[in-house]
């Protein structure tokens, strides 16, 4: 299948640098990016694609307008699956209350399979309208809800891991009754097999303890040991760290002996460059040089953040340190499954890390004498920083930055085609003006929507052509 698109292009190059490209024209056959020419002119056209051994005539191209861009995929690397029903609740919990009084519950009714195929359903096609084309999944600590999950969203045509949730302790009995590492191990190989059953190359298993408060030691290590078996050696972790004040009290509690919250995962074997830690609020400048040592990398979650009221990440300074980063809704803990919305309140955390910052090592006096818009770029995001975080910075944290992640030759076409014409109803998102698309990109009103999304990722390998 042949697919040829030309107009604008916006794709990161690294984490400050992106691409913004008026005139690109791609060529895109069986999924994959075959050849791209950055600047193109309409005359041009013919020439540049008989160069290439195609006749514009032959092929149906489709033309970007005004208004319209392409670009990659969002990447969502973390979020959870089954709590969906609870979005937009528990603004009044912290952490560890929200668990119990909010999750946990919610989470327990996935034991029923019907259950779980009436809401994952609408859960996949949901964040495959918010744009998300790989997502990084958490599902309950039940086997054939995890599988239903799989199933659909191998069904879905959309990339993603999906990790069975593991826990053996503080979790309540109506959740998690008797259930001890070793049942935990072996319901894991269980949901890992079926996974592979699919036979679908987009669909991948990630091993996926919890976090250390619901996970013995035992059960740490054994998840460790099974990502290093044979063929599995390239299974991907997640789990959560250093997200809340509290919980970091309860895991030093429950882990005496080590020096931190980082050291616990490092100690299991959970620490390594196939490792995904969600949040990361409190994490030491120790921990950091841990993690980038181990080549691990961290979920960034300020929707959830600031729902849970946790904390603020400092992201910025971690891309500097040369971590590996990417983007998470965190739903429920986030109130919305939109990346876009998720890179809003990235940008908003920024600055408020920025100004926290500026305030530790500054007088009062001092700092009110500062601009407004005296904020270190070191801390506070640009817009290059925020489109690679929710693209190919969530590619790399997930290894998959040499298949998706930007517009590159040699990629899978893992893009949307974003419309922002009036005619869309979408609301007026940037000035109308001959300023280029850098000037414009990533507009930060707080309520918008992605009114026109063409997810031509695609189900290639179902024989479907671009799709809305």
């Amino acid at each position: 299948m042949v697919l040829v698109i030309y107009g604008s292009l916006i794709t990161p190059q690294d984490p400050y640098v992106a691409s913004y490209l008026p005139q690109a024209l791609l060529y895109i056959e069986n999924g994959i990016i075959q050849w791209m020419e950055e600047q193109v002119e309409p005359h041009e056209l013919s020439s540049v694609m008989s160069a290439h051994g195609l006749e514009e005539e032959d092929i149906d191209i489709i033309r970007l307008q005004r208004g319209q861009f392409l670009m990659p995929g969002f990447i969502d690397t973390h979020t959870h699956a089954p709590q969906f029903p609870n979005l937009g609740r528990g603004g009044q919990y912290e952490l560890l209350d929200w668990l119990s009084n909010l999750t946990f519950p919610t989470e327990a009714k996935f034991a029923d399979r019907e259950h779980a195929k009436a809401v994952y359903i609408k859960v996949v096609n949901q964040l495959l309208d918010c744009g998300t084309t790989t997502c990084c999944y958490f599902s309950s600590a039940h086997v054939s809800g995890t599988e239903v999950l799989a199933d659909i969203v191998s069904r879905c045509g959309q990339r993603a891991f999906i990790g069975f949730c593991n826990m053996d302790r503080n979790a309540p009995d109506f959740y998690l009754k008797g259930v001890n590492h070793s049942q935990s191990l072996e319901q894991t190989r269980e949901v890992i097999s079926f996974i592979h059953s699919l036979k679908n190359p987009l669909v991948q298993p990630i091993l996926t303890p919890r976090f250390a408060i619901s996970c013995t030691g035992e059960l740490m290590k054994g998840l460790s040991d099974i990502a290093l078996e044979g063929s599995l050696r390239r299974l991907l972790i997640q789990t959560h760290i250093a997200e809340n004040l509290t919980e970091i009290d309860v895991t030093a509690s429950l882990f005496p002996t080590h020096t931190s919250y980082t050291h616990i995962y490092e100690e299991r074997g959970l620490l390594g460059p196939t490792t995904i830690l969600a949040h990361g609020c409190y994490l030491t400048s120790e921990e950091l040089t841990s993690i980038k040592r181990a080549g691990a990398g961290i979920s960034h979650c300020p929707t959830s953040n600031f729902h849970l009221s946790s904390g603020v990440a400092k992201v910025a300074e971690w891309l500097d340190l040369g971590i590996k980063v990417g983007l998470g809704t965190d739903v429920s803990g986030g109130f919305s499954p939109s990346i876009l919305t998720t890179i809003q309140h990235a940008s908003i955390a920024s600055k408020l890390a920025a100004r926290m910052s500026k305030s530790v090592s500054t007088s009062e006096d001092e700092f009110q004498e500062d601009s407004p818009n005296d904020l270190s770029l070191k801390t506070a995001l640009t817009n290059a920083n925020l489109l690679h975080l929710a693209t190919l910075g969530g590619a790399q944290l997930c290894n998959l930055e040499d298949v998706t992640g930007s517009l590159e030759t040699g990629k899978d076409f893992d893009a949307l085609i974003v419309d922002l014409r009036p005619e869309t109803g979408n609301p007026k998102l940037w000035w109308d003006s001959d300023n280029n698309m850098e000037d414009s990109f990533l507009p930060t009103r707080s309520k918008i929507t992605l009114a026109f999304v063409r997810r031509a990722r695609a189900r290639w390998h179902r024989n479907s052509a671009l799709h809305t």
